[in-house]
C-alpha cells in the first residue's frame, strides 16, 4: 500500500505542466485582481474623503445665522391684541417675509369662505375643534357683497388638536362650525401659480 506521500507524488505526477501552470496562473491572477480592486477602492475612498473634507472646510468658513425662536408670550400678545379688536377671529403674527406668512389663528365663530389665488396654506390644529369645509365654489349669498361667501359643493371635515390640513392655492376654505374655539398654526406660502 503506498504511503500518503506517495499518493501526493502520484497526484502531482498526474498533473501535467500545462495543468499546474494554469492552476497557479489563475491563483496569481485572482490575487493581482484583488490587489488592483483594493487599490482602486482606496483611491475612490481617498477622493471621497478629500471632497468631503473640502466641503466641510468651505462650509465652516461661512457662518450661518442661528434659528429664530418665538416665545409663547410674544405670540400671545399679538393674538390677544387682535382678539380684543375682533373677538371672533384673532391673528398672532409669528413671522412673514417675501412669499410666506406664519400666524397663530384663533376662531370662536364660523366665518365666510376665503380664497387665496396664488397662496397655499397649512393649518395645524393646536386648540379646540371645528368643521373645515374646502373645495367646491365660493358663492355670495346676496348681490350687495356685504354678506360673507359660503362654499357650495365642498368637502366638510371635523378637525381637532393634532390634525394637519393642506389647502392648495385657489381652493375655497371656511370654518363652518366652531366648537367653542378652534386654534391653529397657519403657514401660508406663495406658489407662483395664478388660479
Amino acid at each position: 500500500m503506498p504511503s500518503l506521500g506517495t499518493k501526493t507524488s502520484v497526484s502531482s505526477k498526474k498533473l501535467g505542466y500545462s495543468e499546474s501552470h494554469f492552476l497557479f496562473s489563475d491563483i496569481a491572477k485572482s490575487n493581482y485582481s484583488f490587489i488592483d480592486s483594493e487599490w482602486c477602492m482606496r483611491k475612490i475612498l481617498l477622493a471621497i474623503s478629500l471632497f468631503c473634507g473640502t466641503v466641510m472646510v468651505l462650509m465652516a468658513q461661512e457662518s450661518m445665522p442661528p434659528a429664530v425662536y418665538y416665545e409663547v408670550e410674544e405670540i400671545g400678545k399679538d393674538l390677544d391684541l387682535s382678539l380684543s379688536q375682533r373677538p371672533n377671529f384673532g391673528v398672532g403674527r409669528i413671522n412673514a417675509g417675501d412669499g410666506y406668512a406664519i400666524n397663530m389663528i384663533r376662531r370662536t365663530a364660523p366665518a365666510g369662505a376665503i380664497i387665496h389665488a396664488n397662496s397655499a396654506e397649512i393649518h395645524f390644529i393646536v386648540e379646540g375643534a371645528g368643521v373645515l369645509t374646502t373645495g367646491g365654489i365660493s358663492v355670495k349669498s346676496d348681490d350687495s357683497g356685504s354678506a360673507p361667501a359660503n362654499i357650495e359643493g365642498g368637502y366638510s371635515k371635523r378637525v381637532s388638536v393634532g390634525d394637519l390640513v393642506f389647502i392648495p392655492a385657489g381652493t375655497p376654505h371656511q370654518y363652518t362650525l366652531v366648537e367653542d374655539v378652534v386654534g391653529y398654526l397657519e403657514v401660508r406660502f406663495e406658489t407662483n401659480q395664478e388660479i
